[in-house]
């Protein structure tokens, strides 16, 4: 999933990229990887405008149900949720531990971001991406810079 969040930005979504500095991607993890985002694009096909929209503005239009579904097949592939819409904390939080984002962190963005107020599967993968989008830009990357969020800390104490 390291390489989801290497890949879905340039391919087309999930700026998650933007949280890791992962070892380099082999042209077989690529090759799996593209394997992947077509066998969801043939079961919820995208536009290409849409996939455009979304890499460069970072959001999802709220109304486009397939592009949630998309994302949500994506996640699921990934192992990030499973097939009934809940989240598998443990492999994100795993996956993410290759990440530039200390573990305090790690576990604030999964948290907060998986608490989605949705019960419908494509829906709780659009707010969960929209508000990872959201999170992982308040860490720069290659940085030694901690969030400075309050609701960070009162999660701990």
């Amino acid at each position: 999933a390291v390489r989801l969040l290497l890949l879905l930005p340039p391919l087309l979504l999930l700026a998650l990229s933007c949280v890791t500095a992962a070892p380099s991607i082999t042209s077989t993890e690529m090759r799996m990887d593209m394997m992947v985002i077509q066998h969801c694009n043939e079961t919820h096909p995208v536009a290409l405008i849409d996939m455009n929209k979304a890499l460069i503005n970072k959001k999802i239009e709220p109304q486009n149900t397939v592009f949630k579904c998309f994302v949500f097949c994506l996640l699921n592939k990934y192992e990030w949720m499973d097939d009934e819409g809940g989240f598998l904390i443990a492999n994100m939080k795993h996956n993410l531990s290759d990440s530039h984002l200390d573990q305090l962190s790690i576990d604030f963005i999964v948290y907060k971001c998986s608490a989605t107020g949705s019960s419908d599967k494509c829906e709780r993968a659009y707010r969960f991406t929209e508000c990872f989008w959201g999170e992982v830009t308040k860490f720069p990357e290659n940085s030694d810079e901690k969030y400075e969020d309050p609701d960070l800390f009162a999660l701990y104490q």
